[in-house]
């Protein structure tokens, strides 16, 4: 199934590349059945895509703008990927990309990353959410909660409302059962111990998460 998708390797060490023996040793363990593809709920928009999954969303939608080399925006990559996973579930929101090296923005970009905030009922004059070099998921997702449009937080494909902490808990149920393993030896810990497959758009490379 995975014949028409392209997996980007990488893990979340400073910035390294992976090793030869930790690429091997991944391989070697996916063959086998011992490693999950964690889905990745970052929405990548493209210039064909923007109006439609942004600017026309009845929905809140945060927009990192990003290029592919850029340190600051490898960092932010993995938190990027909890605070979709955390309004995976969220129709009042979406959490999405634009890599601006293959796209052309609607919008002036004068550093990476930059976040803006499309709110519903005024997305032609989204919010600015100043970067910050160690900003982490808790300080993101309170950015996000204190600017947002909707405050009910009603599940995709549920005709209830969900609080917040009962989300949490279903994601937090679904994320232990999707967990990637720590490789099992010394060795293949060397080579750091947390590995991402990534789904792009650029085929070439989609961040360096």
């Amino acid at each position: 199934e995975d014949d028409d998708k392209v997996f980007r390797l990488s893990d979340q060490s400073e910035g390294s590349a992976p090793s030869r023996a930790g690429a091997e040793s991944l391989v070697r363990r996916w063959k086998a059945g011992e490693l999950t593809a964690v889905k990745d709920h970052v929405v990548a928009v493209t210039s064909e895509t923007f109006d439609t999954q942004v600017m026309k969303a009845d929905r809140d939608v945060l927009v990192e703008f990003y290029a592919p080399w850029c340190q600051h925006c490898q960092r932010l990559a993995p938190v990027y990927k909890q605070v979709a996973s955390h309004y995976a579930a969220d129709i009042g929101l979406s959490i999405a990309k634009m890599d601006v090296t293959k796209f052309n923005p609607p919008v002036e970009i004068k550093s990476y990353p930059t976040l803006k905030f499309y709110l519903e009922g005024s997305k032609q004059t989204p919010i600015d959410l100043a970067f910050k070099a160690n900003r982490d998921k808790d300080d993101l997702v309170a950015e996000i909660e204190k600017h947002r449009t909707r405050r009910s937080k009603q599940v995709k494909g549920s005709t209830g409302k969900a609080s917040i902490e009962q989300m949490d808990v279903a994601r937090n149920d679904e994320a232990s059962k999707k967990t990637i393993s720590v490789p099992p030896n010394a060795a293949d810990a060397a080579d750091h111990s947390v590995w991402i497959f990534d789904d792009m758009v650029d085929s070439q490379r989609r961040g360096t998460e």
